[in-house]
């Protein structure tokens, strides 16, 4: 009897050997999913929201989005391009009012009689007249101001000497113009047209955003891929001709979000556009990219 209770005790010993064998690999992979669940589990609308949650932060007494705001965060910026950058930050505060609300107004109070923002002389100007009424067009159709804003981007575009990024923002402007029954002159939009074709027939660009706006606008250029690409406004641009690079799209912006400190929620500045617009432009274009890509 006592040899039979050793076998047993042997063989129980044995079994809770194996079962503890087989436990602890499966645990050991449990819990490294979990340590990776937070970052492996979020989603483009997460990356949105977190973003939201930033410009909110961000957005000054004024209701405006500034490019030198002075917080933890801040990344010097070489332009005063104040009102381009809140017109970027309404668009991707889509769904939040109140955030929206205060922005559209703070916009009405600086646009000047003449339908424009900024200040007279300084560079990059027209950045300045031209996102602010896409930013109008989309939100606040029928409001005189954004009227106003869309005539004077009008007379810009017909004097030809708008560059050839400032000419596909013009061409993006009018397109959202055009969906929301906004009249606008075709002259100006055949000259926005005219400074693309002329730039990429020239070859005189200096960045890829500029062929992808000329193709992105129904004209013939060559586009390169979006998906290796670190530079947020050819991803704004060309993203909708590239859609099976969505997924990779998503993955590089899910990855480079910030999570911590003062910046969690943005995006760092990019290489091409970084010292112009700084982390708001960063941030509102990624998140506009990504309800793109959500959109597909």
């Amino acid at each position: 009897m006592r040899n039979v209770h050793v076998r047993r005790n042997r063989q129980g010993a044995s079994l809770r050997a194996l079962l503890i064998a087989l436990l602890i690999p499966t645990v050991v992979v449990i819990l490294a999913r979990s340590a990776r669940r937070p970052h492996a589990e979020r989603t483009a609308s997460d990356a949105v929201a977190a973003g939201q949650d930033w410009l909110l932060r961000h957005q000054a007494a004024d209701g405006l989005w500034h490019a030198h705001t002075p917080c933890a965060c801040s990344v010097p910026t070489v332009f005063e391009v104040d009102e381009a950058l809140t017109g970027l930050a309404l668009v991707a505060m889509e769904g939040n009012e109140a955030a929206r609300t205060r922005g559209v107004a703070a916009l009405l109070a600086a646009q000047k009689p003449d339908g424009s923002f900024g200040t007279p002389g300084t560079p990059k100007r027209r950045f300045n007249m031209i996102l602010p009424a896409w930013a109008l067009v989309r939100i606040a159709p029928h409001e005189s101001a954004t009227r106003r804003a869309v005539h004077r981007v009008e007379l810009e575009c017909r004097t030809r000497a708008l560059d050839d990024c400032e000419a596909g923002w013009a061409l993006l402007l009018f397109q959202e113009a055009s969906a929301r029954g906004i009249e606008f002159d075709p002259d100006a939009e055949a000259a926005s047209r005219e400074a693309l074709e002329a730039s990429v027939r020239a070859r005189s660009h200096t960045t890829p955003v500029v062929p992808a706006m000329l193709a992105r606008f129904g004209g013939h250029a060559e586009v390169p891929s979006v998906a290796a690409s670190d530079d947020l406004h050819l991803l704004l641009f060309a993203l909708p001709l590239h859609p099976l690079d969505v997924p990779e799209v998503e993955r590089y912006l899910l990855a480079t979000q910030e999570t911590h400190g003062c910046a969690a929620g943005s995006w760092p500045p990019d290489r091409w556009w970084g010292t112009a617009g700084g982390r708001v432009y960063a941030t509102a274009t990624a998140m506009i990219v990504l309800r793109e890509a959500a959109s597909k």
